[in-house]
């Protein structure tokens, strides 16, 4: 009896002590260099996609948005390894009308509009595509679903254990990353 309860305990603090099931993080630094020039490494990163998911018939308006960590890049239905990878980001700029205190103001916006992947030496130019259903609900439980990609972020901690999130790409008009250049991703540079 002792001995199946001492192994329950440790089974049970194994469990406790695992990473979330699901939750892709990588082991190297990922730099993250944003569009004012500055950058920041994070450690314990992952790629994070944000997206919805609802039943064929039901309002998906009412849905809570799920991610899905991956190491991975899926732009439509191609997935990129990227363990050793540089991803560039390119965006139109441009003007719009922003509501302030009930006031209409103009303010700067960005949409990402290419990019470009470089691995050991070979790159390639990719357009920004939502990642394909298969990826954001892999197996048979996306069956009768509706599934619509949000957003991608880049997650992980400071070198002094801060965690941070940057808004990569949006893929919806109901998630909008930054545009200030002290927020807009314009780079990952991804070692090992």
């Amino acid at each position: 009896m002792r001995k199946t309860c001492t192994r329950s305990l440790l089974v049970l603090a194994a469990l406790l002590l695992a990473p979330a099931a699901g939750v892709a993080q990588n082991s190297g630094i990922v730099i993250v260099h944003l569009a004012d020039g500055s950058s920041l490494p994070l450690t314990s990163w992952t790629l994070s996609y944000e997206y919805l998911a609802w039943k064929q018939g039901d309002t998906p308006g009412f849905t809570q948005p799920t991610r899905r960590d991956a190491s991975v890049l899926w732009v439509g239905k191609k997935s990129f390894p990227i363990t050793t990878a540089g991803i560039e980001i390119q965006y139109r700029v441009y003007e719009r009308q922003v509501e302030v205190d009930g006031q209409l103001q103009k303010a700067p916006g960005a949409a990402v509009t290419g990019l470009s992947l470089s691995v050991e030496g070979k790159r390639a130019v990719l357009k920004p595509e939502p990642p394909a259903k298969e990826f954001l609900m892999p197996g048979d439980s996306a069956k009768g679903l509706m599934v619509q990609a949000r957003s991608l972020d880049v997650r992980g901690e400071t070198l002094t254990g801060t965690r941070r999130d940057f808004c990569v790409m949006s893929y919806s008009a109901l998630v909008e990353c930054s545009a200030a250049p002290a927020d807009r991703v314009v780079k990952l540079e991804i070692q090992q």
